[in-house]
């Protein structure tokens, strides 16, 4: 029986070290702009379970996964986790763009997704002012300004990143296209003229 439970916690240990080592491998060769993306994602995550609004009277604290929040909490690790799926995975992504028959930038995907993390900030914010409003003793926390701070850092990082990337597109699409016109001359000017 004991060989049974060290066994379950050694395949456990060995598949979180898998994950660990995968994820410090793909993040070692991500853009600036995607680093400083997953560097805040992890500062959202973590403000995710910090404090959102305080009861002043009795010192008493709610997380964005309460219902005082609306549960935002759980919205926002979705959206999270299919920001980091975007951010870290190549192949994965390949597979659902051939079999959806959808044709799709994954910066759009991100920048939609973040769209949708600053529309449920505010839709949880306006709950909570309406609380404010009713109960004078609940005040917000570190945990709504960290998200708000967070999300608003990684959407400009990712619009910097997507005006970088066309630039780059444009710049090897000019070259390209001037390397191609270079030979297509040089063939020409190698022909005979009869």
């Amino acid at each position: 029986m004991d060989y049974k439970e060290r066994w379950k916690k050694r395949k456990i240990q060995n598949i979180l070290i898998k994950t660990i080592n995968t994820l410090k491998f793909k993040s070692l060769y991500l853009s600036f702009s995607g680093k400083i993306s997953l560097f805040w994602s992890g500062v959202l995550l973590i403000s995710l379970f910090q404090p959102w609004l305080i009861n002043t009277d009795n010192d008493k604290f709610w997380t964005s996964f309460s219902p005082l929040a609306w549960n935002i909490g759980f919205i926002l690790i979705l959206l999270l986790l299919l920001i980091l799926f975007f951010t870290l995975s190549t192949s994965n992504k390949e597979k659902i763009k051939l079999h959806s028959n959808i044709s799709f930038k994954n910066y759009y995907i991100i920048i939609i997704s973040w769209i949708f993390i600053i529309l449920s900030w505010l839709i949880s914010l306006s709950f909570i002012n309406w609380l404010q409003f009713f109960f004078q003793n609940i005040i917000y926390w570190q945990g709504v300004i960290l998200t708000i701070s967070s999300g608003i850092v990684i959407l400009f990082w990712w619009l910097w990143s997507m005006k970088e990337q066309k630039e780059y597109k444009i710049e090897t699409f000019i070259n390209e296209y001037w390397e191609t016109e270079t030979k297509t001359i040089a063939k020409n000017n190698m022909k005979l003229p009869f």
